[in-house]
């Protein structure tokens, strides 16, 4: 749901304002004022007051149904689902088409609302009119989101057992107020940072006096006795401005360094959040500046960095979230290299398709022990709104996501993971139940503790953020794992393999090879063992020989499925492929991975008659394998 990916990016960037109230009795107001009031509340991105306009004309004017819109996704922003749900029910009832995407809307609600059967069927429903009533982006967009929140249901109906090794408990009212606690940082055993606006109510300013609105800051918590207790005055370098919220602290691994986010408004009353540095000089920590304009993209939001390992000497990886064009959609994960020797920021780069979705990803972090990149989305697939993943790797180099399960994630907006050095407890942020309620249950963000009781392994659950329901990697049938072991033991020559070659488009003519037997577990990129094997007997041996040639690893899908799901679904196959031969010490400059999904099929998929061909489809879905460079 856009509205409630909004409140939480809002949240997160902390762009929070109070309700601002003039000296007049509401109900005096003419139906105009309210309306223009509420309009001027929206631009000042003053939520609570643009409600309590727009709720006053909807009680008067119930049949003003755009401004009932307005108002239901004001409510979502606000957290408050149960009021949101009811207009969005009946704006769809009222107009089945003009009002479709209300639909989903009501669906997605459902879903937070953990009625995931019911879910189902609404979005089920949804998608059924979609097909006829959507055109164009607006319709690729919504049969993915849709897809993925199917698949998050039965994924979540399937996985809402209760792992008993993980427990999660709610900090105390010392540090969880009835606003909003963000930002979790281990600054030691003993003391823990976080970001708070450390106010029990929405703050009412009136505009005819003067008042300084509250701003979130960083507070500190310390242990005792075993409980954290909040409040205190956070030392440096935790630098707080007068004027400014700020949040999202990290440190460098060398500890020389504090990164941490402010937000301001720009020229067009936009909140946009940059990101601050503040460094330790012959211990001093010196007055926090903004990194350049190459990280701090102008009215773009560069935020919530978090810091990870880099394999090469004197660099350091710097995760970030960003909006900035060339994304994958919505916010991205982004990253910078910082040169600890020139003390230079390199220019960003997207951390790739493989954790950002068309969706939304944020509030990254990084345990170095692990190798482990750590962050929440809205693109995958999981119990509701937010959910916290997974995945190992580094720069744009990632495995397929993992799923923290349940109690980690519930059906709300699970956010701001992070984990002390022992890795058995750490921290999340949520508006799950057990939060501190302002106007509505849900309503606001709250720090929770997580404890892990004992480590047990598990089957890991790979998520794809695509068009279909999730897969186990790691659960195989019998007669899957006898025909791996059965292709394992074979011995035959590479020709064997090769199943075709075929003109390729290409200004060079060049021709791509279709090697034979490379499978995946359905709708997923992970190659299975039996393909590890053919790579290992085909396309590496013919590398490593000739170490002389570049290739393009190239992979096709059939025209199933949307246009979205099929790209990013290819680009994946693709990159486990490349990766795959990357991990046996192929050099990555060798390899170029592209992804082209549906549109370039060999073969027919359906007859002149309208019928099904799944030879076509067969055909169709494959891996390529062309040279596009001699190194002379």
């Amino acid at each position: 749901m856009k509205k409630i990916t909004t409140i939480i990016i809002v949240s997160i960037f902390l762009q929070i304002s109070p309700i601002y109230s003039q000296s007049y009795n509401i109900d005096e107001l003419k139906n105009w004022q309210l309306k223009s009031y509420a309009e001027s509340a929206m631009r000042q991105n003053d939520t609570y007051s643009a409600i309590e306009f727009y709720e006053e004309y909807h009680n008067r004017c119930n049949y003003d149904y755009n401004i009932d819109l307005k108002l239901a996704n004001l409510y979502i922003e606000a957290n408050n689902y149960q009021k949101a749900k009811e207009i969005y029910w009946d704006l769809y009832k009222i107009d089945s088409v003009k009002y479709l995407i209300p639909l989903y809307n009501y669906a997605e609600i459902l879903k937070t609302e953990m009625k995931y059967v019911e879910a189902i069927t609404y979005f089920e429903k949804f998608r059924k009119e979609a097909k006829k009533e959507l055109k164009g982006n607006e319709k690729e967009m919504y049969m993915y989101l849709s897809a993925i929140q199917l698949q998050g249901c039965q994924y979540a109906l399937e996985n809402l057992k209760k792992d008993k090794t993980v427990y999660v408990t709610h900090l105390n009212t010392t540090i969880n107020k009835a606003h909003l606690e963000t930002a979790p940082l281990i600054y030691n055993d003993t003391t823990l940072i976080y970001s708070s606006m450390v106010v029990d109510s929405v703050p009412i300013v009136k505009i005819d006096e003067s008042y300084k609105a509250p701003k979130n800051q960083f507070y500190a918590a310390v242990l005792k006795n075993n409980e954290w207790q909040g409040g205190f005055s956070a030392p440096k370098p935790f630098y707080n401005f007068d004027s400014l919220h700020t949040a999202n602290g990290v440190f460098s691994k060398d500890k020389k360094r504090f990164y941490f986010t402010s937000t301001h408004k720009n020229k067009m009353n936009k909140n946009i959040s940059h990101i601050y540095v503040s460094t330790l000089e012959y211990g001093i920590w010196q007055k926090p500046y903004k990194l350049n304009k190459k990280i701090n993209l102008k009215n773009h939001n560069s935020t919530q960095p978090a810091i990870g390992d880099c394999y090469i000497e004197n660099y350091e990886i710097i995760y970030f979230i960003s909006d900035r064009p060339k994304g994958k959609g919505g916010m991205d994960i982004w990253f910078t290299i910082y040169d600890t020797k020139m003390e230079i920021y390199k220019k960003p780069v997207n951390a790739g398709g493989f954790i950002n979705s068309i969706s939304n990803e944020i509030t990254p972090f990084y345990c170095y022990k692990d190798t482990t990149l750590y962050y929440s989305s809205d693109g995958l697939p999981g119990f509701g709104g937010f959910d916290i993943f997974k995945a190992k790797g580094w720069a744009a180099n990632w495995e397929q996501a993992e799923n923290m399960g349940f109690p980690i994630n519930s059906s709300f907006n699970d956010i701001y993971f992070s984990q002390e050095p022992n890795r058995q407890n750490g921290f999340i942020v949520s508006n799950r139940n057990g939060s501190i309620e302002l106007n509505s249950p849900n309503c606001c963000y709250d720090i929770f503790e997580f404890a892990i009781i004992k480590e047990t392994k598990k089957d890991t659950t790979v998520l794809s953020n695509k068009d279909s329901l999730y897969t186990t990697n790691n659960i195989v049938t019998e007669t899957q794992t006898k025909q791996d072991t059965a292709i394992t033991s074979i011995n035959k020559k590479l020709e064997d393999y090769i199943i075709t070659t075929i003109n390729s488009n290409t200004t060079n003519n060049s021709n791509s090879v279709i090697i034979n037997n490379l499978y995946f577990d359905y709708n997923s990129p992970n190659l299975r063992t039996s393909s590890m094997f053919f790579l290992d007997i085909t396309v590496l041996p013919l590398m490593q020989k000739y170490k002389n040639i570049s290739v393009e690893i190239s992979a096709h899908t059939d025209g199933k499925g949307s246009y979205y799901y099929n790209m990013e679904l290819s680009k994946h196959r693709a990159f486990s492929v490349s990766n795959y031969l990357i991990s046996k010490g192929i050099e990555r400059k060798r390899i170029k991975s592209v992804g082209y999904g549906e549109t370039k099929p060999i073969a027919k998929e359906i007859d002149r008659n309208g019928n099904d061909l799944p030879e076509g489809r067969q055909i169709n879905r494959r891996i390529e394998f062309k040279i596009i460079g001699v190194k002379k």
